[in-house]
């Protein structure tokens, strides 16, 4: 988890970077940041998932970009104010 306050940017190398998964059920990755970018990410899971999220976001300006989901139930939930999901 991502705490309030903070400013990230978690940019990865393509699909080299990685973000994987053994729960069925976890959300992968909890982002209350803000201004802050999540890109060329991986997200993956080893389990078949039946509920959860890869990505939730809920701070301010939030960015995901160039990220590929595989596996996933639900691969991003976004209640962020100004956030945007850019292909």
């Amino acid at each position: 988890t991502v705490a309030s306050g903070v400013v990230v940017n978690l940019r990865g190398e393509g699909e080299r970077t990685i973000l994987r998964t053994t729960s069925a059920t976890a959300t992968l990755l909890t982002h209350h940041a803000w201004y802050s970018i999540i890109e060329g990410i991986r997200f993956t899971s080893s389990a078949t998932r039946t509920a959860g999220h890869f990505v939730a976001i809920d701070g301010s300006d939030q960015t995901v970009q160039f990220c590929n989901f595989s596996g996933d139930f639900i691969g991003i939930k976004m209640s962020a104010t100004n956030g945007q999901i850019l292909q």
